[in-house]
């Protein structure tokens, strides 16, 4: 996924899509504290969320990643983030 990773490796949990083909893949990336979206056809990066900040909408110790029907994201943090975290999706088509 991100080739200048540290030790620990990036990848925390791994969710898919909710569309009925599943398209997506989206993987919590623990060291680098981002999700990054795959097509799973082609396993090309489409997309990526978040930075190292504490702040709302960014993680630290980014570990778990679920994704219900609605699409929406929930995040769950380790270390000193120690939060939950709901993403409601964006209206956007491809």
């Amino acid at each position: 996924m991100a080739p200048t990773t540290g030790e620990g490796g990036s990848t925390g949990g791994v969710a898919f899509s909710p569309d009925k083909a599943q398209r997506f893949l989206y993987i919590s990336d623990l060291t680098n504290n981002c999700i990054w979206f795959l097509n799973r056809e082609d396993g090309e990066v489409v997309g990526k969320m978040g930075s190292a900040v504490q702040n709302g909408g960014q993680f630290f110790g980014l570990h778990m990643i679920a994704v219900d029907s609605k699409g929406n994201i929930y995040t769950g943090e380790v270390q000193n983030g120690e939060r939950v975290q709901r993403f409601l999706p964006a209206k956007w088509e491809i």
